[in-house]
């Protein structure tokens, strides 16, 4: 059987309600963000939400809660904290931005569709979002430090986010060549007019055709050495 249409506006109304309950007053404002939010996730999406908190937020707790929230919604939800104190150029605290440097997420939050508390004022945030040059070099750094671990199955987080942050890094280069900035994985290989550009098969992977992992990271290591290179000459 087909599954039914959902309305999201009513599905974020319910789910924002079950989030601040669940939270409680450590959570300053929430947002919708990633994929879904722009309109180009997958059945297999999370519904993205980043919940400003204060820094007496459990973040230890957020697996635990993702959980109940993804049970209770009947989707799978991702909610991550990020401290204010961050937002004002505090230290780092919690999962997302230790994975994802506040400045790379920062890119994003114009897309970020607001749901409940306080929303966020040019004041609340004193760090500067990251250029495309830097989010290149962050992502070219993080696919290098866990493609090991991406050879073995043993990466601290999900393939598709591995893949994801390689896309990002594509979209980081054509940034580079002067295409406007974009959350929408599509977008990035759309622009590859090359149908071997590794990006295709990227993202025909993160929809979830089985590709072959092998033979995508034996590519991959191909790709990133020369990105690496041209990298190198343009930042001596």
């Amino acid at each position: 059987m087909s599954r039914p249409m959902m309305d999201h506006d009513a599905f974020l109304e319910r789910l924002s309600r079950d989030t601040v309950r669940q939270v409680g007053a450590s959570l300053r404002s929430l947002y919708f963000g990633g994929s879904r939010a722009i309109g180009a996730g997958i059945p297999s999406s999370d519904w993205d939400l980043f919940g400003i908190v204060e820094d007496t937020y459990d973040f230890d707790g957020e697996e635990a809660r993702n959980s109940s929230l993804s049970e209770a919604a009947g989707e799978p939800v991702r909610l991550r904290g990020i401290a204010a104190s961050e937002l004002a150029d505090g230290p780092q605290h919690g999962t997302l931005t230790k994975y994802i440097p506040l400045p790379v997420l920062l890119r994003g939050l114009p897309s970020w569709r607001h749901l409940a508390g306080k929303p966020l004022a040019p004041e609340d945030i004193i760090v500067r979002p990251a250029t495309a040059r830097e989010e290149l070099a962050h992502d070219l750094a993080r696919l290098l430090e866990h493609r090991e671990a991406a050879e073995r199955g043993e990466l601290p987080f999900a393939f598709g986010d591995y893949l994801k942050t390689f896309l990002m890094l594509v979209e980081s280069e054509q940034e580079l060549r002067g295409h406007p900035f974009t959350l929408d994985y599509r977008e990035v290989a759309r622009r590859e007019k090359d149908r071997a550009h590794l990006a295709h098969r990227a993202l025909a992977m993160r929809n979830g055709m089985d590709l072959g992992r092998g033979r995508f990271l034996a590519e991959l290591d191909t790709y990133l050495a020369a990105v690496k290179r041209a990298y190198k000459s343009t930042s001596d």
